[in-house]
């Protein structure tokens, strides 16, 4: 069955593009971040950017979350466009649209206990009006499995472990009841022992509470819990397709790069190509050739001659890439 039947679309991010600095800045030129991204999250579905740090993926979580305004392009949810302006528009497009940072200590106010926070959350988006009643608390950390309740609500965050306090902050977010949860990179900053739980608690969520989720994190980590890897470098997608295409059929030389970064015993016996990590100092790239030529083993002059288009791969499965472009006639 087709993906667009199976998972309906929620919301939809076309051609986003974000530049920070400018004239503001005394007069110094815009710094480009994001540039000409598209994506669609769709209920039930997991969508997972990976890439190093600086690609771009928080960028891109906080134009989706309205954070940020965006340079050029629109995010629509349920087919309108978005343009939260104020207050009321901010608060409205929150109750869809819910985010997870990746510092679970830094998220939650540190002066207000567990139960102020979940409060504070049902009241502004909860559509709860009044006292809040003690089962709706008791729900909240219970589908974070969080229990008994009464051990974490007079709690303040600095009695928590960082694992219980990203449970807090999921639970937070679902508090809004959301179609939309995005997590930024929800599991970076904490051990590795309990970062698993997180995840399969997101994919559960997903699953069960059919929303729509967008995850940045790591390919590793990504192969086993998303249905689709978008492949980000210096602000550009790369690649993208099904975790299944993606990380069994890399296209692109740098998904080859992360997919030979990550730690993996069996990766001789397979015989996988292993690229070198060389650094790019020159600066940002203009829009003109591919950015990843200067760190391609596969690079042709063609690559810095101009940039790759978007060449599919079938199955869904995309790249920029010369290396799969067709042969002239």
């Amino acid at each position: 069955m087709a993906v667009t039947t199976t998972f309906p679309e929620v919301l939809e991010a076309r051609h986003l593009t974000k530049h920070f600095g400018g004239p503001s800045l005394q007069g110094r030129r815009p710094l480009p971040a994001v540039d000409d991204v598209s994506l669609t999250l769709r209920a039930g579905y997991a969508v997972a950017l990976v890439g190093e740090s600086g690609s771009g993926k928080s960028t891109v979580a906080r134009l989706i979350a309205q954070l940020y305004p965006v340079t050029e392009g629109e995010v629509r949810l349920h087919g309108k466009r978005v343009g939260v302006g104020g207050w009321s528009g901010r608060r409205r497009y929150a109750e869809k649209v819910q985010i997870v940072f990746q510092d679970p200590f830094a998220s939650l106010n540190p002066l207000h206990t567990i139960r102020y926070s979940l409060t504070r959350a049902l009241k502004l988006h909860g559509g709860v009006h009044g006292p809040v009643d003690a089962a709706a608390l008791e729900d909240l950390l219970a589908r974070v499995h969080l229990g008994p309740a009464e051990h974490f609500l007079e709690r303040f965050p600095h009695q928590l472990s960082g694992g219980q306090l990203q449970r807090v902050s999921i639970a937070r977010a679902l508090a809004a009841r959301p179609e939309v949860l995005i997590a930024d990179e929800p599991v970076s900053m904490l051990d590795v022992s309990i970062r698993l739980g997180i995840l399969k608690l997101l994919a559960r969520l997903k699953r069960e509470e059919n929303l729509a989720l967008y995850i940045t994190h790591d390919i590793a980590s990504a192969r086993y819990f998303a249905d689709e890897i978008l492949v980000m470098y210096r602000g550009e997608l790369v690649e993208g397709g099904t975790a299944e295409e993606v990380t069994q059929r890399p296209a692109h030389p740098y998904t080859r790069l992360l997919i030979a970064s990550a730690p993996d015993l069996a990766r001789r016996a397979r015989g996988m190509e292993s690229l070198p990590t060389v650094w790019d100092t020159g600066g940002l790239r203009s829009r003109e050739g591919c950015r990843f030529a200067v760190r391609c083993p596969h690079a042709m002059p063609v690559c810095t001659d101009r940039s790759p288009e978007r060449i599919e791969l079938g199955g869904g499965h995309w790249a920029r890439c010369f290396l799969h472009a067709p042969a002239p006639a």
